[in-house]
């Protein structure tokens, strides 16, 4: 027969099957493996955290939360979208906490092929594409496309800098000044009787020249972000805290069912010490000797328990009981007794 293994063993097993209940292997694996982080390529770009490349619906532990980077064909895109629709990435400044992004999707509406009738100015500003935690830099200069139900007289196209697209048909875009943080387009450039939409474009010095919008939207415009916080997405600090607090609970329960056993220990020891006590004082042979003398059973003294069970062997011990170890024993009273 096995050893008993003793209730404190016990007990610690049992906190060690619910640690690895609570905390699934695959968590507690990625735990052990959270600075194995390299970085990865798409194309010539490489990413680095906070960046993740991602392949489909594939996760990738080391992309914080809307920092994944979606490579298809070589070619890297921002993840909101999938990469028929998004942000091309061209370059990612992690000093700065900046990178370079081009709407390269908007060139596809000067689709001049067959009759023309598909070529069309973009219909949707470049900021419906951008979210949390990415914003666009003041540092862009807007691009503003129209779209007018009626030809605009001469003198009204040049006072407004107008130039006209490939598309002819009363599409014009002209430069717009620099780019301001709530998306839209002031006042001051719209146009009555023509619809207007704004695309981000960086340049570096002098002014912009609208005629070469084309060129302008395939170099893109800059995106800021912010810090990917501790509670976001799949960081290091979210997965350890997803794990130190179920470990901190079990261990807080650990000590308390620790506490709780030695105090039930302690108190089984003090009953047994004042029980002892009892037995050995001469109040004990007395009463003994009273109830004998009423007809009730023989109640022994601890001298007589102590010479009937050989001083408690252990080779007497029958197991526990609710009062204590039970021994078998032998006294003048009773050729065998359970004492």
């Amino acid at each position: 027969m096995s050893p008993w293994p003793g209730p404190r063993l016990l007990l610690l097993a049992a906190v060690v099957v619910v640690v690895s209940t609570i905390i699934p292997a695959p968590m507690l694996a990625a735990a052990a493996d959270v600075g194995g982080c390299t970085p990865g390529k798409c194309g010539n770009l490489t990413v680095s955290i906070p960046f993740g490349v991602v392949s489909g619906s594939e996760e990738n532990r080391c992309a914080q939360m809307g920092f994944q980077v979606h490579c298809k064909d070589d070619v890297p895109y921002l993840g909101y979208y999938e990469p028929e629709y998004g942000l091309r990435i061209l370059h990612i400044f992690l000093h700065n906490g900046s990178l370079l992004v081009s709407d390269v999707h908007k060139l596809g509406d000067f689709d001049l092929s067959g009759d023309g009738t598909r070529c069309h100015v973009p219909t949707a500003n470049t900021a419906t594409k951008v979210g949390h935690p990415f914003s666009i830099s003041p540092l862009n200069q807007n691009l503003v496309f129209y779209n007018c139900t009626k030809p605009l007289a001469p003198r009204t196209a040049r006072r407004a800098g107008l130039v006209d697209t490939v598309c002819r048909n009363n599409t014009f875009v002209r430069t717009g000044g620099r780019y301001n943080e709530s998306g839209g387009i002031d006042g001051g450039y719209a146009l009555e009787g023509c619809s207007a939409t704004a695309v981000p474009v960086l340049v570096a010095s002098g002014e912009v020249n609208a005629s070469h919008y084309q060129q302008l939207i395939s170099d893109g415009f800059l995106l800021t972000w912010e810090p990917p916080s501790a509670g976001n997405g799949k960081g290091k600090s979210t997965r350890w805290e997803i794990i130190v607090g179920p470990v901190c609970g079990a261990v807080f329960m650990f000590a308390v069912c620790s506490g709780c056993f030695a105090w039930y220990k302690r108190k089984k020891r003090r009953q047994a010490v004042a029980s002892n006590e009892f037995m050995r004082s001469g109040s004990m042979t007395s009463y003994s000797k009273d109830l004998e003398l009423d007809g009730s059973p023989h109640i022994f003294t601890f001298e007589e328990l102590e010479e009937a069970t050989d001083g408690f062997s252990a080779s007497r011990e029958l197991g526990d009981g609710g009062f204590g170890t039970v021994y078998k024993g032998k006294a003048h009273v009773c050729r065998s007794c359970c004492l």
